[in-house]
C-alpha cells in the first residue's frame, strides 16, 4: 500500500509526509466548520508541504479546510473532498478555482435489496 501511494504521489507531482509509517497529520475538526477552520489555520502556519490532499469526514469540516487554505493563499496547493453532498458543499463545488473538488453523496434508500436464495 505504501509503495502504491508513493507512486501515485510521484505521478501527481505531490509530496507525501510519512511519520512513523503513517500518513500525517490527522486533524480532528469534530465535524464542525469553525473547529476545522481554526485547526487547519494552525496547521498551515507550521506546514511546509507543497501539495496537500484533504479527505474530510463531512462537508462542514471540508469547507472549514477550504476557507483556511484560501485565507492562507494556498488554495492552489491543495485538493479537498468532503462527504454528504450538503447544499453548502454543492454551492462551493460550483465556485471557480475552489480547492473543493468532491463530496461523496450517500443514498441508502436506493440500495439494492439482497435476498438470500435457496
Amino acid at each position: 500500500m505504501h509503495a502504491r501511494l508513493v507512486r501515485a504521489a510521484a505521478r501527481a507531482n505531490a509530496e507525501l509526509i510519512v511519520v512513523d509509517n503513517r500518513y500525517q497529520p490527522k486533524i480532528d475538526g469534530d465535524g464542525q466548520f469553525k473547529t476545522s477552520l481554526d485547526k487547519v489555520r494552525r496547521h498551515l502556519r507550521q506546514s511546509k508541504a507543497k501539495h496537500v490532499l484533504v479527505g474530510a469526514a463531512n462537508d462542514p469540516s471540508a469547507l472549514g479546510a477550504v476557507r483556511a487554505f484560501q485565507e492562507a493563499g494556498r488554495e492552489r496547493t491543495c485538493a479537498i473532498a468532503g462527504q454528504n453532498a450538503e447544499p453548502d458543499a454543492r454551492a462551493e463545488l460550483r465556485e471557480p478555482r475552489t480547492p473543493f473538488v468532491a463530496s461523496v453523496a450517500y443514498f441508502p434508500e436506493r440500495a439494492v435489496e439482497v435476498r438470500k436464495t435457496r
